[in-house]
């Protein structure tokens, strides 16, 4: 293209010099001498653009592809950029200095640009690939000059860093009284990730770089996160990239650099709607005095919002420099959730542990090492309970308000069976540590487990909020999503764990939960089980999901098998019933179904996962009358005429029709019937067994006959897991559509005996 800008790399990236003025690309700043301007990143795209076709000019065609890809804007954003770089740049006079505009050709800058160069540049961003130091000294004097002219200007910033809006500004802008108004209404940002920078000046073997420091101001992202996240009425959201999306009205971005002893971290609040730079500022400190610079930090923010943390989290205590170093590393670890990193973090506090040195927040984070290694590891629930016990009774001995000790103790007592105890340390964590997202996540699985659906999804959506990039917080989201039958929720968010986390070790029974059982999927799960047996040792759930497999293949005794293995030992009593149920079921044995069902629901007699089968089964006993009267007295809102139909009942509805149908055959159900097959139209009628059932209820049997082939032919099995009438349904549907029960048979025959043989 014609006088386009040379091809975009680093070398704008980092600061280099126009004219009297050093700019700084990453904190969207003009310096010179002691002055500070702050530019609108729009703004300093076009310097950018400019600096890098310097000398040559930039057509406005090009700039307008650059500075505004995607969009459509008028000459006069094109104008009015200039304009404003210019005033920044103090080019007010009619003779340009700066920039000026060839006729035709578009807009160059008039002052040479001059590259700051540096020794030895390891750029960690992201990857943090590290490349072979330069042999170069020659401007390592001039950086130091710099550093301490930096180093100079934190005085003058911290009173009178600049802003600009989108209209023109002084030559020497302040912060405005309405500015400081506006940063302290923000009630929301965006933390993303600080990108990393490590410095190495003069001679050095790679080799000799120190990778553990790397570690420990990568962690400086969990640090600052923990720090805002006790901050009142102040919604943090973790974030990796700028371009996530976060519903914030504010974004913290930054960088850590990192220059032999020296610590650099640039911090840059911007507003969400338009991105402009509304505070600024550089934190300066030693490597080995971490602690501090942290501290530092965050009473700097805490003043900048003019509010208050609801609890202590590492200021005021007595942390030695190396013990807080240790912990940043021990937490860098943690956040690789693989079993040896987990291992090496565990060691790491421990040995801190040992020493007695184990403050507060730190002992939270050995208690959560252990979860992790539960989750990732080979690790007994058990064995995590024994160790987090102490390390959460001293965490809270010191700290009684540390949300995040009171969460983790939640949760132990979670796992232990005391529900009410849980509730109400979950009820403390989340008003200590409102940013706390695991926090939500743990309270939401608690309510979950107490059949509180509607509970569950608003804690889960509250972790999500706050930490979307988390695949342990999505495929919490999705189960909630799935208890409240919300399939296609559901299905997008376990999708978006996959995403985060593709080698996620427990893949094979997460999608028996959100995928229909098909023949690829009841091998992938067998297979697996017999490559894993410590995870079947040590979740001994897992073997109830597959005696459910082993259903669906028709291999009734191994299933037969496992749950008396189940009833003898009294493991998860709950899931047993129930597929102790399913097993009754496929034995064609639907009165001693209802009454497992029964039991089943005196123990969760709040939950309607529960309720829904029981009043299955009995309709399925004969005994449709009192199956009726039970749905009716669990949903009475479904007998109101004019009952609104929507996603969260259609498949409530369903049954509902069918059993007053059976009961009450004159009551005029037609018009409310209607009303669903609409609903299922908007949903472009999913392939699944209500849907199958309804339209053959309603007589659409062309329909149901080709949906039904289309899903045997996809591998289909009767998935008890999701429906524990799945067999007997199918069947029904496959003999009322006329396709008849021999079809049925043979299809579901051939299914098994692919995913069988598959396993041979």
């Amino acid at each position: 293209m014609e006088n386009a800008p040379k091809q975009e790399s680093d070398t704008y990236k980092m600061p280099f010099r126009v004219g009297e003025f050093i700019v700084e690309p990453a904190l969207n700043l003009l310096r010179k001498d002691e002055e500070s301007i702050a530019l609108v990143p729009k703004v300093m795209e076009l310097l950018l653009c400019l600096a890098e076709a310097s000398p040559d000019p930039v057509s406005q065609e090009v700039l307008f592809e650059r500075v505004w890809p995607d969009q459509v804007v008028s000459d006069s954003s094109l104008y009015q950029a200039v304009a404003q770089l210019r005033k920044s740049f103090g080019d007010t006079g009619k003779q340009k200095r700066y920039i000026e505009r060839i006729s035709g050709k578009g807009y160059r800058l008039i002052k040479t640009v001059e590259t700051i160069k540096r020794d030895y540049s390891v750029s960690q961003r992201n990857k943090h690939n590290q490349i072979a130091p330069s042999k170069y000294k020659a401007q390592r004097n001039w950086i130091i000059g710099v550093l301490l002219s930096i180093a100079i200007g934190l005085v003058y910033w911290r009173s009178n860093f600049p802003l600009l809006t989108n209209e023109a500004v002084s030559e020497k802008p302040s912060i405005s009284a309405k500015k400081l108004l506006d940063i302290e209404q923000i009630d929301s940002l965006a933390l993303i990730n600080l990108e990393l920078e490590q410095i190495v000046t003069g001679q050095i073997d790679i080799d000799q770089i120190d990778n553990k420091q790397s570690s420990t101001l990568l962690a400086f992202n969990d640090i600052l996160l923990t720090q805002l996240g006790s901050i009142q009425n102040l919604k943090v959201v973790s974030v990796h990239k700028d371009n996530t999306k976060a519903d914030v009205k504010a974004w913290l971005t930054g960088r850590v650099v990192s220059e032999n002893n020296q610590v650099r971290v640039y911090l840059r609040l911007e507003r969400a709607d338009n991105r402009e730079v509304v505070w600024a500022k550089i934190f300066t400190g030693n490597s080995d005095r971490l602690f501090e610079l942290q501290d530092q930090i965050t009473q700097d923010l805490l003043s900048l919002f003019n509010k208050k943390q609801a609890s202590e989290t590492f200021s005021q205590q007595s942390i030695a420099p190396q013990v807080f170093d240790q912990y940043l590393l021990a937490r860098h670890l943690w956040e690789k959730r693989k079993a040896d990193k987990l291992i090496q973090a565990k060691l790491i506090l421990e040995s801190l542990r040992d020493k007695q040195q184990l403050f507060p927040l730190a002992a939270v984070a050995l208690c959560e090492t252990y979860h992790f290694l539960f989750l990732y590891s080979d690790w007994e629930l058990e064995t995590v309970n024994k160790q987090c016990a102490p390390l959460l009774d001293l965490a809270l001995e010191k700290s009684p308000g540390l949300g995040q000790a009171l969460a983790a103790k939640g949760l132990l007592l979670s796992s232990l069976g005391q529900r009410e105890k849980a509730r109400e340390h979950f009820d403390r964590a989340v008003r200590f540590a409102p940013n706390y997202a695991l926090g939500y996540l743990w309270y939401g699985n608690l309510l979950r487990d107490l059949g509180q659906y509607q509970k569950a999804l608003s804690m889960s959506k509250k972790a999500y909020e706050l930490s979307p990039m988390s695949p342990v917080v999505n495929r919490s989201l999705a189960y909630s999503h799935l208890n409240l039958r919300q399939v296609k929720e559901a299905k997008y968010f376990y999708d978006r764990a996959l995403a985060l986390e593709t080698d996620y070790i427990h893949r094979a029974i997460g999608d028996l939960d959100f995928f229909p059982l098909t023949l690829e999927r009841a091998s992938a799960f067998i297979t697996w089980a017999k490559n894993n047996p410590r995870v079947f040792q040590r979740q001994s759930v897992y073997r109830l999901n597959l005696a459910q497999v082993w259903l669906a293949l028709g291999e009734i005794s191994k299933a037969e098998q496992i749950v008396a293995e189940f009833e003898t030992n009294g493991l998860n009593p709950q899931f047993t019933l129930y597929v102790k149920a399913t097993l009754q079921i496929q034995r064609g044995e639907f009165e001693s179904a209802a009454e497992t069902f029964r039991k089943r629901l005196m123990l969760e007699i709040e939950n309607e996962r529960v309720f829904v089968p029981y009043v299955q089964a009995l309709d399925w006993a004969g005994k449709p009358e009192q199956a009726y009267t039970q749905y009716v007295e669990w949903f009475p809102y479904l007998n109101n005429p004019s009952v609104e139909v929507d996603q969260n009942n259609l498949y409530q509805l369903m049954l509902f029709i069918v059993l007053k149908q059976k009961v009450k055959p004159q009551w005029n159900w037609q018009e409310l019937a209607h009303r669903v097959d609409q609903k299922l139209a908007q949903s472009e009628y999913p392939q699944n067994l209500q849907v199958l059932e309804w339209l053959v209820f309603r007589g659409d049997f062309e329909r149901a006959k080709a949906s039904a082939l289309e899903v045997m032919g996809r591998g289909w099995l009767p998935d008890t897991n999701a429906e524990p009438f799945a067999y007997y349904r199918m069947l029904n549907v496959f003999e009322k559509s006329e396709l008849g029960e021999s079809k049925f048979y043979e299809l579901l025959r051939k299914n098994r005996e692919y995913a069988t043989g598959e396993l041979e």
